[in-house]
């Protein structure tokens, strides 16, 4: 086949797999705006009023989400179609580091192309219903301390990823698996003890019959239970 004809077929098939889940996103936005009052069985645990907001809130979600969604399908078309990626790294080929300055100014446009949404979900919709605790200053600074962090980690694994590929050989498939494997378990190790911590608060649960229920709970299925967190965005 092709490379064009693969291409297309590709690009069709993710357009059909967004044409599907938009439709079933449809099917539980019908859900929320019909069912006007809370379910029987949640009755003892929600009142009307709080059944109410909640509602509101997933509807404007619902309805938010339909035209992001949309946009950012049709703007992934337009990237794949216009051919931004290859020209962008033949761009880049000329500077030291290509491949992580083709990360940085990639993963630059795609935040600026999605900050007015992000920023109308935040200060808009989150806003409405009493969610929001950002000012701009520190939105800002946040994205850019993400950026930042995400740049720092995703260089040398981006770095160590072409060298496995130029140097190894017929299986380096096999090798960039087992590599991102070890890197992903690694992530996965430090996340919750060392990057979590710098974007949000992390206080330890106190004890308490809360406490006592989720540590219940893990036991009850032979879950390795350690620690336990209550975390407040910042």
């Amino acid at each position: 086949m092709e490379a064009s004809c693969l291409f297309k077929l590709l690009l069709g098939t993710n357009w059909v797999l967004f044409l599907w889940n938009y439709y079933l996103h449809y099917r539980q936005y019908n859900v929320h705006r019909q069912n006007e009052k809370r379910p029987q069985h949640v009755e003892a645990l929600i009142t009307e009023e709080e059944y109410a907001k909640a509602r509101n809130y997933k509807l404007d979600k619902h309805t938010f989400s339909f035209a992001h969604d949309l946009f950012g399908q049709v703007w992934t078309t337009v990237v794949l179609v216009g051919g931004w990626l290859p020209w962008l790294w033949y761009a880049c080929s000329p500077y030291p580091l290509p491949s992580v300055v083709f990360l940085a100014i990639n993963s630059l446009v795609d935040t600026l192309v999605d900050l007015p949404w992000d920023m109308y979900d935040t200060f808009v919709i989150e806003e409405k219903h009493g969610f929001n605790k950002q000012t701009i200053g520190f939105y800002f600074a946040d994205k850019a301390k993400k950026m930042a962090l995400s740049l720092v980690i995703m260089a040398p694994i981006l770095l160590a990823i072409e060298w496995i590929v130029e140097h190894g050989g017929p299986y380096f498939f096999v090798y960039v698996w087992m590599f991102v494997s070890v890197v992903l378990l690694l992530l996965m190790t430090i996340y919750p003890a060392f990057i979590a911590p710098l974007f949000d608060k992390y206080i330890p649960l106190p004890d308490g019959e809360l406490k006592v229920a989720i540590e219940k709970l893990a036991a009850s299925v032979n879950f390795p239970l350690t620690k336990l967190y209550v975390v407040y965005g910042r």
